[in-house]
């Protein structure tokens, strides 16, 4: 992303079927498709073509696609969601969350405000964290307050079930 804008299939290079278990075996484990298998996300690769369409696309001329999601996975393992979430008590199969005790608790560890983003359960009674996005200059080398943060509003009384 930029300083005003999100940054989203800015057009050039498409993405290339990811070739080799290791480079598959590392994404899958550090960026998994939550909607299907192992064996499926590793053979169609939707989610990552659609990742990298989406985002890689934007920082081709810095990034070809194997450093991107070399890149991917550096960042992943620098700012563990899952890790600076638990040690504020946010937690899975929780509820009661707000956006504001997401983005704080996200904020401590990055100094930058994250995207947040929901998802309402098929009944419209829940509100579920779907994704969390930080936001980083377009070397990737600086962490930036996301442009047009996203929130969620949570339906229902329960806040935002961390699912």
């Amino acid at each position: 992303d930029n300083t005003t804008t999100r940054l989203n299939f800015c057009g050039g290079e498409k993405f290339n079927t990811i070739e080799g278990d290791n480079k598959r075996n590392a994404l899958e484990y550090r960026w998994p498709n939550l909607t299907t298998t192992e064996a499926v996300s590793k053979q169609g690769q939707v989610f990552w073509e659609n990742q990298y369409n989406k985002h890689g696309t934007c920082c081709s001329d810095l990034y070809d696609q194997d450093a991107y999601f070399e890149l991917a996975i550096d960042l992943k393992d620098k700012f563990d969601l899952l890790k600076i979430l638990g040690k504020h008590g946010i937690t899975p199969r929780t509820s009661y969350h707000t956006s504001n005790n997401i983005k704080m608790a996200i904020r401590a560890v990055t100094k930058a405000v994250p995207n947040i983003s929901c998802l309402d359960n098929f009944r419209g009674s829940l509100t579920e964290l779907s994704e969390i996005g930080i936001c980083f200059n377009r070397e990737a080398d600086r962490v930036i307050d996301c442009p047009l943060p996203k929130s969620c509003r949570p339906k229902g009384t329960k806040g935002i079930t961390f699912p």
